[in-house]
Protein backbone atom coordinates (compact mmCIF):
# COMPACT_ATOMS: atom_id res chain seq x y z
CA UNK A 1 0.00 0.00 0.00
CA UNK A 2 1.72 3.04 -1.13
CA UNK A 3 0.91 6.12 1.30
CA UNK A 4 -0.10 9.50 -0.78
CA UNK A 5 0.92 12.94 0.93
CA UNK A 6 -1.57 15.30 0.76
CA UNK A 7 -1.05 18.30 -1.64
CA UNK A 8 -1.07 21.83 0.16
CA UNK A 9 -2.87 23.88 -1.96
CA UNK A 10 -1.28 27.51 -2.95
CA UNK A 11 -1.77 30.64 -1.49
CA UNK A 12 -2.09 31.83 2.14
CA UNK A 13 -3.46 30.82 4.89
CA UNK A 14 -6.44 33.28 6.56
CA UNK A 15 -4.54 33.37 9.81
CA UNK A 16 -0.86 34.39 7.82
CA UNK A 17 -2.77 37.35 5.66
CA UNK A 18 -4.46 38.40 9.21
CA UNK A 19 -0.76 38.09 10.82
CA UNK A 20 0.49 39.83 8.07
CA UNK A 21 -2.19 42.64 8.29
CA UNK A 22 -1.70 42.90 11.96
CA UNK A 23 2.33 43.43 11.84
CA UNK A 24 1.71 46.33 8.80
CA UNK A 25 -0.86 47.77 11.41
CA UNK A 26 1.55 47.77 14.41
CA UNK A 27 4.81 49.57 11.71
CA UNK A 28 1.79 52.25 10.62
CA UNK A 29 1.01 52.93 14.05
CA UNK A 30 5.07 52.75 15.27
CA UNK A 31 6.13 55.18 12.51
CA UNK A 32 2.65 56.79 11.20
CA UNK A 33 3.25 59.34 13.95
CA UNK A 34 6.89 60.29 13.29
CA UNK A 35 6.22 60.74 9.76
CA UNK A 36 3.65 63.14 10.20
CA UNK A 37 5.32 64.90 12.33
CA UNK A 38 8.17 65.09 9.51
CA UNK A 39 5.76 66.74 7.05
CA UNK A 40 4.50 69.02 8.84
CA UNK A 41 7.98 70.22 10.14
CA UNK A 42 8.80 69.91 6.21
CA UNK A 43 5.50 73.09 5.72
CA UNK A 44 7.54 74.98 8.00
CA UNK A 45 10.49 74.95 6.74
CA UNK A 46 9.13 75.23 3.49
CA UNK A 47 7.29 78.67 4.83
CA UNK A 48 10.53 79.99 6.65
CA UNK A 49 12.88 79.29 2.77
CA UNK A 50 9.87 81.26 0.97
CA UNK A 51 10.00 83.98 3.52
CA UNK A 52 13.82 84.27 3.23
CA UNK A 53 13.17 84.73 -0.42
CA UNK A 54 10.77 87.50 -0.12
CA UNK A 55 12.66 89.22 2.50
CA UNK A 56 15.56 89.37 -0.16
CA UNK A 57 13.48 90.58 -2.87
CA UNK A 58 12.04 93.12 -0.35
CA UNK A 59 15.63 94.51 0.12
CA UNK A 60 16.46 94.58 -3.72
CA UNK A 61 13.27 96.25 -4.24
CA UNK A 62 14.00 98.98 -1.71
CA UNK A 63 17.88 99.19 -2.74
CA UNK A 64 16.09 99.80 -6.64
CA UNK A 65 13.59 102.05 -5.49
CA UNK A 66 14.81 104.07 -2.12
CA UNK A 67 11.23 102.48 -0.81
CA UNK A 68 9.65 99.35 0.59
CA UNK A 69 6.92 97.61 -1.09
CA UNK A 70 3.58 98.79 -0.08
CA UNK A 71 2.34 95.48 -0.49
CA UNK A 72 3.50 92.03 -1.53
CA UNK A 73 2.24 92.58 -4.95
CA UNK A 74 4.52 95.44 -5.45
CA UNK A 75 7.42 92.81 -6.45
CA UNK A 76 5.87 91.85 -9.35
CA UNK A 77 4.41 94.84 -10.95
CA UNK A 78 5.86 97.49 -12.46
CA UNK A 79 4.78 100.95 -10.40
CA UNK A 80 2.12 103.43 -12.06
CA UNK A 81 4.11 106.16 -10.98
CA UNK A 82 6.62 107.09 -13.82
CA UNK A 83 9.55 108.00 -11.16
CA UNK A 84 9.32 104.70 -9.66
CA UNK A 85 8.68 102.82 -13.09
CA UNK A 86 11.76 104.45 -14.41
CA UNK A 87 13.84 102.32 -11.25
CA UNK A 88 11.71 99.68 -11.20
CA UNK A 89 13.80 97.14 -13.08
CA UNK A 90 11.95 93.95 -13.47
CA UNK A 91 10.12 91.52 -11.12
CA UNK A 92 11.26 91.04 -8.12
CA UNK A 93 10.31 87.01 -7.62
CA UNK A 94 10.95 84.47 -9.69
CA UNK A 95 7.44 84.13 -10.57
CA UNK A 96 4.75 86.93 -11.47
CA UNK A 97 2.70 86.11 -8.53
CA UNK A 98 3.41 86.26 -5.40
CA UNK A 99 3.39 82.66 -3.52
CA UNK A 100 1.33 81.44 -1.09
CA UNK A 101 2.68 79.27 2.53
CA UNK A 102 2.57 75.68 2.48
CA UNK A 103 -0.99 75.73 3.94
CA UNK A 104 -2.74 78.00 1.10
CA UNK A 105 -2.62 81.32 2.79
CA UNK A 106 -1.20 84.75 1.68
CA UNK A 107 1.90 85.44 3.40
CA UNK A 108 1.01 88.46 5.39
CA UNK A 109 3.31 91.89 5.23
CA UNK A 110 2.78 95.19 6.38
CA UNK A 111 4.90 98.50 6.77
CA UNK A 112 6.03 99.37 10.22
CA UNK A 113 7.77 102.60 10.01
CA UNK A 114 9.56 103.48 13.53
CA UNK A 115 9.37 99.80 14.55
CA UNK A 116 11.84 97.50 15.43
CA UNK A 117 12.15 96.34 11.72
CA UNK A 118 10.57 98.52 8.93
CA UNK A 119 7.91 95.62 8.09
CA UNK A 120 6.43 92.81 9.17
CA UNK A 121 6.18 89.46 6.75
CA UNK A 122 5.21 86.24 8.50
CA UNK A 123 2.80 83.57 7.52
CA UNK A 124 -0.08 82.44 10.36
CA UNK A 125 1.09 78.72 9.73
CA UNK A 126 -1.35 75.92 9.58
CA UNK A 127 -4.20 77.27 11.20
CA UNK A 128 -4.84 80.14 9.31
CA UNK A 129 -5.94 83.35 10.69
CA UNK A 130 -6.70 81.36 13.88
CA UNK A 131 -3.06 80.36 14.84
CA UNK A 132 -2.11 81.72 17.74
CA UNK A 133 -0.13 84.67 17.41
CA UNK A 134 3.19 82.98 19.01
CA UNK A 135 3.28 80.13 16.88
CA UNK A 136 3.06 82.48 13.41
CA UNK A 137 6.40 82.48 11.45
CA UNK A 138 8.18 85.19 11.00
CA UNK A 139 10.81 86.54 8.64
CA UNK A 140 12.36 87.69 11.96
CA UNK A 141 12.35 84.22 14.09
Amino acid sequence: MVITERARPNGFTLIEILIAVAIVGLMLAVVGPALYRRLAGASVSAAENQLRQLKTSIGTYYIDLNRYPEKLSDLVRKPKDPKLAKKWRHSYLESDEVPEDPWGNPYQYKKTPGGKHQYELYSWGKEGRDTPKEEWISVWN
